[in-house]
């Protein structure tokens, strides 16, 4: 998994138990900080550290070798997903990229300069859809997954996914933007998937050709997204989503939001106070409407 990783930084990983490590920050000239069973440490030679001199540092060079390598030297061949911030490897492991960008007639058509990665390792991890899940006993409805970034809103709607398509056998369609949902599903004989496709065209296209019962898709952002929901929705298909947002509330805060009050029949709020994907509350469409 770490094999493009400069030998240093691979040989130190090789120290540190993997099933706790979710991200390994790479920062230019700066201490390695990983994400370890839900608290920040730094990676000594010899495995996790909280002494900041003896963390590992990866130099500029070293950051800027990285991204061939996870372009399987063809970083032409990845630059759409470049420009978006971000790569997603076969094994489902996302970098995210900062760095300088290039802009032409107000549109980035490329980030140079690369000086952060942020290397979010996927584990399997099964979440408590319980509660939900028996909302689909007798039709399918839609659901909002609700929390801030790294608190288990991908990990609640795979799983949800996963026991709709075992239990129910609806038709589903992930419409699978960064290919982070798929890669670590089980369970699906009832499952199809449209991979690194902007939602909109997936929604449009996959409802068409796969004439699916439910749509499962990962953070909502802008209008584009909202607009696609929503037109799916009112053409007959439920929808499972995920937006950020402490709460509900903040999340109807923006404007472009607001029109998903009357789409989702069920609003879940989750956070990590039991293990990632855990969930607060299921809010009802009639409630949320009061908020």
């Amino acid at each position: 998994m770490f094999d493009f990783f400069p030998e240093k930084i691979r040989a130190a990983l090789g120290s540190v138990a993997s099933r706790y490590v979710y991200e390994i920050r790479l920062r230019a000239d700066q201490p390695i900080v990983l994400n370890y069973d839900s608290r920040k440490v730094f990676l000594g030679i010899n495995g996790i550290t909280d002494d900041r001199a003896k963390a590992l540092t990866i130099s500029s060079e070293d950051v800027k070798n990285m991204l061939p390598v996870l372009c399987e030297r063809s970083v032409y061949a990845y630059a759409d997903k470049i420009k978006n911030g971000y790569i997603t490897l076969k094994n489902g492991v996302r970098i995210g990229l900062c760095g300088e960008c290039v802009i032409e007639n107000g549109q980035i058509i490329n980030l140079i300069n690369v000086s952060s990665l942020n290397v979010r390792i996927p584990h399997r991890v099964d979440a408590d859809v319980a509660s939900v899940l028996e909302k689909f006993k007798n039709e399918t409805v839609s659901v909002l997954a609700v929390s801030p970034p790294g608190a288990g809103k991908t990990t609640y709607i795979r799983t949800l996914a996963e026991k709709l398509s075992e239990k129910y056998r609806y038709d589903i369609l992930i419409c699978d933007e960064r290919n982070e949902i798929f890669p670590q599903m089980k369970n699906v004989s009832c499952v199809d998937c449209i991979t690194y496709s902007p939602k909109r065209f997936a929604f449009e296209n996959g409802i068409r050709a796969m004439s699916p019962q439910i749509i499962v898709t990962d953070e909502i952002v802008g209008e584009a997204d909202a607009e696609a929901v929503y037109n799916a929705v009112h053409g007959g298909v439920s929808v499972i989503a995920t937006v950020h947002g402490r709460d509900l509330s903040e999340v109807f805060e923006v404007e472009k939001f607001k029109m998903l009050k009357g789409v989702f029949d069920y609003f879940v709020t989750i956070d990590e106070s039991n293990g990632k994907g855990t969930v607060k509350s299921v809010i009802t469409k009639k409630e949320a409407a009061k908020l």
